[in-house]
């Protein structure tokens, strides 16, 4: 049994170091690539929205699909997932072509561009299509993954993802120039559901099809609307900090960019997958004991945010040296290494909290508490507005690093006060 135990944290380990290095591999090839350059600061403006459509819708519904079915059976999971992805299908290309038709006027809004940087970020939004409907349809099959105790799937997503971005930027940059990079996400996601559909083999195995009986196709999106209502605030200050970035010049956008990058390689590749394991326990013990429930988030929680902030520290000495190293070639240049590092060395205090905030809102999520996290993101959104305002008259751009940090710090302090407000009123 420990020698088990043993072997899955080398395993987990593992797996950890080869999303670390396939994400920083990604980073590294891309800047080498691009710099700072206009280019990069229309692919950088526009991410978001694939990272909406693809990658927060799926994780949405991922957490709406745990915590409504994970007491489910094999039979019924399998016609719950395939009903579902039909919802998101449709639901994901009428929300694709709305934005294929809208999509200039939308970034002449938001983004200080001139007319050849719009018509470039509208192009590579256009780009983005195909990985938004494959993204979006990742998330219900790892749901059902998790629930069925399979893991390790999860951390490969990031993996295989990076891996098809960096192929994509060999083979085809020359043919596609910066449209390379959707057209590499895109094949991520495509190869990500063939691999979780072969997982998931056990699953359905010895399952009769012709017995599959379709429910209602937006079952599921009706019970993650507070959820789904969530990221859309959270995107929205998302968008924000690069339309502030924007009026910086060029190079600032893809900055901010790779700043966040980096950030994301740990945060989004590493806590997050492992909050997404602890998430069906979570789900499981608050079903059976609220109060050992309670103690079990607040461990994880503490753990996350103690590895979070030792994570920053390292990272605040480190940045000069680690971009200089990773990224000074190519089109990337020590200029630019200086203005990159000086708003990552601000950026990385928000790790603990980036770490924390998603067992948080999980947890919350598993209680029915689904309207805080609305609440937390929009405080966020807001005081980023206001905080950058001002600090960006004294700091500029670095303002806006600043501004980053102490917004999203705020979301977990108001989620964990109101689980604890709600956790003491239950006991009552």
């Amino acid at each position: 049994m420990k020698l088990n135990k043993l072997l899955g944290k080398i395993k987990y380990l593992f797996i950890t170091s080869m999303v670390l290095a396939s994400g920083m591999a990604r980073e590294m090839i891309v800047a080498s690539h691009y710099g700072l350059s206009s280019q990069l600061d229309a692919y950088a403006a526009v991410l978001g929205f694939y990272v909406f459509l693809g990658n927060q819708i799926a994780n949405t519904l991922e957490s709406a699909f745990i915590s409504k079915y994970s007491h489910l059976d094999n039979h019924e999971l399998i016609e719950k997932l395939l009903t579902d992805q039909i919802g998101v299908l449709i639901m994901i290309s009428l929300l694709c072509f709305l934005l294929f038709i809208q999509a200039e006027n939308i970034i002449s809004l938001v983004f200080d561009f001139d007319d050849k940087l719009i018509t470039l970020s509208v192009n590579i939004v256009k780009y983005f299509i195909p990985s938004m409907i494959f993204g979006s349809l990742v998330g219900l099959l790892r749901a059902v993954l998790n629930i069925k105790g399979i893991y390790s799937p999860g951390f490969f997503y990031g993996i295989i993802n990076s891996l098809s971005v960096i192929a994509s930027i060999f083979l085809l940059q020359d043919k596609l120039g910066i449209y390379s990079l959707p057209f590499g996400y895109a094949l991520g996601n495509f190869i990500t559901i063939i691999v979780y559909v072969i997982c998931l083999k056990q699953v359905y195995k010895g399952i009769i099809f012709s017995d599959i009986r379709l429910g209602k196709f937006f079952n599921l999106w009706y019970s993650g609307i507070w959820i789904l209502l969530s990221e859309v605030i959270f995107q929205c200050g998302y968008v924000t900090e690069r339309s502030i970035a924007s009026k910086f010049g060029e190079g600032s956008i893809s900055a901010f960019f790779y700043a966040v990058s980096i950030l994301m390689v740990f945060s989004t590749l590493i806590f997050q997958p492992v909050s997404t394991i602890v998430f069906p326990i979570i789900t499981r013990k608050y079903r059976e004991n609220a109060d050992l429930a309670l103690k079990y988030v607040l461990k994880i929680s503490y753990v996350l945010g103690f590895f979070g902030f030792i994570a920053a520290v390292i990272m605040y000495y480190l940045s000069p040296m680690v971009i200089e190293l990773l990224f000074v070639r190519g089109n990337f240049s020590h200029e630019d290494a200086i203005r990159t590092s000086s708003l990552l060395q601000i950026m990385v205090f928000v790790l603990p909290f980036f770490s924390i905030s998603r067992v948080i809102k999980n947890t919350l999520y598993a209680k029915g508490s689904f309207k805080l996290p609305i609440f937390a993101n929009s405080i966020r959104w807001i005081s980023l507005l206001i905080a950058s305002l001002y600090l960006i008259e004294i700091y500029k751009i670095n303002g806006l690093a600043i501004a980053y940090v102490l917004s999203n710090a705020l979301v977990p302090m108001i989620m964990c006060m109101h689980l604890f407000k709600i956790s003491y009123a239950q006991k009552k």
